[in-house]
Parts: structure tokens; C-alpha cells; sequence
């Protein structure tokens, strides 16, 4: 009898483990061939390791790659189609999902600036439009054709005050019309070169520590029918906490869930590790002064206790719906004939070692 409800309790388990959905850990790494190709080597424990595993073994199932329409090539704006798929089949071959961020702009795109390519600076709206549908149906396709099929592709990066501007820049209710025109446009072209491969459309804010701001856009999604699946966030506290740690981040969550009954991502996310930096006023960038998490200082531990936190709090969103979260720019470590900067919130080292943080995606 013991072992018969020891065999009924086991199989109960395996059930409810089946139905937990899953979560998705993992980081955007878009300039770690560049980093790679400047003689750049990541390593954990001292020895030398290709980073994707290090991500890996780590608990992470999943990276986020940026792509950029026609970059310069220059680094940091390396991010070309051919460079993005041959980052993307790695990923993919090293047994991750991908997250595909179009940007829709020569460089980066986001809410201090949404620019047009310069190929599409002259077109009226209507070709506006269907330039983004056929470009992005063209990407979901050379990207499905060389084995880089994404899991997920953000329409935009960043677009809470709009994309491709001036003519999707928000104000007036005219040109809401014309930024839901554009995404519908964009939406259309993922569902059109996925062929057999569904692909999940993201909508990415970088609001993630105001409900409010949150709200009102996607109340204007579904007032135009703008049909995404995903709501994505960023969430830098020294940006987006008020001083609150993740108080703002919590209710930016619960009140999205429980208005628009969406799946729910933080995209972009990141932590400083500086050792002797408990004072953020020491932190390099001046908009990084601002408050970190309280109890949690700019150091090694400090950013993996605040990884572990933001993956419970994300977890914890109700019903479920907090499915993901991507760390923005690990990857960024000097390398002989780079140094891409910004080296306080990665979580490698400048020699190449996988700092404490990484451990945090093992929870």
C-alpha cells in the first residue's frame, strides 16, 4: 500500500511539474562576435570557455540579438542582417531560443531617438508601411533559412514614444493611428515569413517602473487592434525604481497582466558590479548616480542578489504571466583591439571571467 501511494504521490508531481510553463533566463549578447573576432576570450573558472556554454550551464535557455537595418559596421553598430544570422545560428545550434530585436533604424532605436533609415527617409507613409512589412517579412525569412529561427521577434525597441519617426511618433490621436498602422505592418510581416515556425510578437517599453505610462499605451494597442502577443519591459533601477527597488517593477507587472491579459517579459535589465562602488555616485555614467536597489550595493554579490530578486519578482507576477527575462549586455568585456565600455555592468569581468552573477540564473 506504501508503494502504491508513493507511485500515485510521484506521478501527482510529475504532472504539475509538466503544467508549470516555462521561464525563460537569458541575456542580449549582441556584440559578443565582434568582442570574439578583437581577440576577446570569456572563460569560467579560470579557463577558457565558449560564453554561450558558460550561459548554458548556468541556467539560461534562451538570447536576445539586436539587428540593425544598415549599421555603419563600425562597433558598437555591427549589427547587420548577415552578422545577426550568423550570431542567431549559434544560438540556435547551441540548443537556445532566440529573441530577435528589430530596431528598424541604422542604430540604435530608443526613447530619446527613433530614426528612420536613411533608405526609407523619403518615402511617403503608405510606402512607409509597406516597407516595414516587407522588410521584416524578409528578415523572419533569410533568418529561418539559415537556421536562426527566432522565438520571438520585438517590433521595435524601446517604442513607447513611438518608432520610425516623425511619422510613428506619438501625440495625437491621428498619430497613434500611424504607429498602430506601422506595427500591424511589422506583426504582419513576422506572421508572413514564419511559414510552419509560429513566432511570438513582442511590443517592448522601456517603462518598466511605471504602471500608468504602461497602461496608457497598450490601452491604445487595443483600441487600433494591434495584435501582439507580448508585452516587454526594461527595468534599470536607476532609471525606472524611484529609489523603491522593485516595488515599481511589481505593480508595472500586476496591473499589465491584469489589464491586458498578456504573457509578460523583462527584455532588458542590468546591474553594476564594480567592486568599492557601494556609493553610486562613484558609477561611471552620470544617469547610473541615481539609486540603486536599497541594501543592494554596485558590487559582485550586490548584482547577483539583485539578478535572483528580479527573477523572483518576474516569476511571481500572477497567473504565470511573467515568462522571461534577458539581461542586457554581459558580454561587454575590453578585448585587445576593442573595448566596448560600459564593462560595470557585465557579468564577466575584465579579464574574461564569468562574475557571481552568472550563478543567479541557476534559481
Amino acid at each position: 500500500m506504501m508503494y502504491r501511494l508513493l507511485a500515485i504521490t510521484l506521478f501527482l508531481s510529475s504532472l504539475a511539474t509538466a503544467a508549470e510553463p516555462e521561464f525563460y533566463k537569458g541575456a542580449d549578447i549582441s556584440l559578443l562576435q565582434t568582442i570574439e573576432d578583437s581577440g576577446g576570450v570569456y572563460k569560467e573558472n579560470g579557463q577558457a570557455k565558449d560564453p554561450l556554454m558558460v550561459f548554458k550551464d548556468n541556467g539560461c535557455n534562451a538570447m536576445r540579438v539586436r539587428l540593425f537595418h544598415t549599421p555603419t559596421g563600425k562597433p558598437p553598430r555591427v549589427n547587420s542582417l548577415d552578422y545577426t544570422k550568423k550570431l542567431g545560428r549559434r544560438i540556435k545550434d547551441a540548443g537556445l531560443k532566440l529573441m530577435l530585436d528589430i530596431h528598424y533604424s541604422d542604430t540604435w532605436a530608443d526613447p530619446g531617438k527613433q530614426n528612420k533609415p536613411a533608405a526609407w527617409e523619403n518615402l511617403s507613409f503608405e510606402e512607409l508601411v509597406n516597407a516595414v512589412r516587407e522588410y521584416t517579412e524578409e528578415v523572419i525569412v533569410e533568418m529561418c533559412e539559415a537556421g536562426a529561427a527566432p522565438d520571438w521577434v520585438q517590433v521595435g525597441n524601446e517604442i513607447a514614444p513611438g518608432m520610425l519617426w516623425p511619422d510613428g511618433r506619438i501625440g495625437t490621436p491621428q498619430q497613434w493611428e500611424k504607429l498602430a498602422t506601422l506595427l500591424k505592418a511589422g506583426i504582419a510581416g513576422v506572421h508572413a515569413g514564419q511559414g510552419d515556425r509560429p513566432i511570438k510578437t513582442i511590443i517592448h517599453l522601456h517603462c518598466g517602473g511605471s504602471p500608468q505610462q504602461t497602461a496608457r499605451y497598450f490601452d491604445y494597442m487595443k483600441k487600433h487592434n494591434v495584435n501582439y502577443d507580448i508585452i516587454g519591459l526594461s527595468y534599470y533601477p536607476w532609471w525606472h525604481s524611484r529609489g523603491l527597488g522593485f516595488e515599481p517593477l511589481q505593480e508595472t507587472l500586476q496591473a499589465s497582466v491584469e489589464r491586458f491579459g498578456k504573457d509578460i517579459m523583462v527584455v532588458e535589465t542590468a546591474y553594476p558590479w564594480y567592486p568599492n562602488c557601494d556609493d553610486p555616485t562613484k558609477l561611471l555614467h552620470k544617469k547610473e548616480r541615481r539609486p540603486l536597489v536599497p541594501g543592494l550595493p554596485a558590487s559582485k554579490e550586490g548584482q547577483k542578489e539583485y539578478l535572483e530578486q528580479l527573477i523572483k519578482v518576474t516569476r511571481e507576477t500572477p497567473g504565470g504571466r511573467g515568462i522571461g527575462l534577458f539581461y542586457w549586455a554581459p558580454e561587454y568585456i575590453p578585448a585587445p583591439r576593442l573595448n566596448p565600455g560600459r564593462g560595470h555592468l557585465s557579468l564577466f569581468d575584465e579579464d574574461g571571467n564569468a562574475l557571481p552573477g552568472m550563478n543567479a540564473f541557476q534559481k
